[in-house]
């Protein structure tokens, strides 16, 4: 078990220490990887928010990827991490290449 919160905890200092660096570049938002490192931080999983809004793990990642908006799910999501909407997810929207397009 001391190993598991060892591990956990290195990569989580790893992911810190990488948003940090990424924070200038960053416009809006949060990027996918500090969402799920979050909800692992506060010992969530996709399956907790997919049993939680009835959706399905493939829409829970869709939405947190930017890949696809489900309202219902990112309300979820801002909840059990205690942010805004606005905060995590940005102004950015679907249906552009990567996923991450900026809003008008």
């Amino acid at each position: 078990m001391g190993l598991v919160f060892i591990v956990f905890q290195s990569l989580f200092a790893g992911l810190s220490l990488l948003a940090q660096q990424d924070q200038a570049e960053q416009i809006d938002g949060w990027r996918p990887n500090e969402i799920r490192a979050e909800l692992l931080r506060k010992g969530l999983s996709y399956n907790v928010i997919a049993l939680e809004t009835g959706g399905s793990l493939p829409e829970i990642s869709m939405c947190v990827s930017g890949e696809r908006i489900y309202p219902h799910i990112r309300k979820a999501v801002a909840r059990h991490l205690d942010r805004s909407e606005s905060e995590i997810f940005g102004a950015y929207h679907a249906h552009s290449k990567t996923g991450r397009l900026r809003a008008a």
